[in-house]
């Protein structure tokens, strides 16, 4: 006699954290914006259930021309997003475009007033080269790449050097003159 086989039974497949997470979201969203417009209704006990689709069609144009309707919101959406375009930007020079040095360096004089013509020296000197290598670098570069944002990157970089320079010979010289002191006051 010929034995039955078994029958497999059908995988069920576990939902997946991300399922779980779309379902979420989805539900959340039903429920801020509601099942949509033209949305059939399952529910016995909701009116659009036993209405002809003539109706149903009424009822939705009535949903369709409301003030609040997503047509209305979707039109001010599309008119806030042309006025926003079709403003007329600030006539900038492109990042890309090869710098003027004399109006980059006046814009960035204007922003840090901060700094003098004896500071526009020390940028040009061997030992602050020496103390900040990669201004070097990048002055280099720029000789190659010839952008306006290069140049903007350089001379803040610059002035984080010059900062960091004029602050080690503030302490140089206190160190200087601490130990001068020191030394006066011994007698030699």
């Amino acid at each position: 006699m010929q034995q039955l086989k078994k029958q497999r039974e059908p995988v069920v497949q576990e939902k997946t954290p991300g399922d779980i997470e779309r379902e979420r979201i989805a539900d959340a969203y039903d429920k801020k914006h509601g099942k949509g417009i033209y949305q059939e209704t399952d529910n016995p006990g909701s009116d659009e259930f036993y209405l002809d689709p003539a109706e149903k069609r009424e009822l939705y144009k009535e949903k369709l021309t409301g003030p609040e309707s997503p047509l209305e919101r979707s039109k001010a959406t599309r008119e806030e997003i042309y006025a926003k375009h079709s403003a007329p930007e600030e006539e900038v020079s492109p990042p890309d475009a090869p710098p003027d040095p004399d109006e980059a360096i006046a814009d960035f004089r204007a922003r840090h007033p901060e700094i003098t013509d004896g500071d526009w020296q020390i940028l040009d000197d061997r030992a602050f080269h020496a103390k900040a290598p990669d201004v070097w670098e990048m002055q280099q570069n720029l000789k190659h790449s010839a952008t306006r944002k290069d140049m903007d990157l350089l001379l803040e970089r610059a002035l984080d050097g010059l900062k960091a320079y004029k602050t080690e010979q503030a302490r140089r010289a206190e160190y200087q003159r601490v130990a001068q002191q020191s030394f006066k006051s011994r007698g030699m």
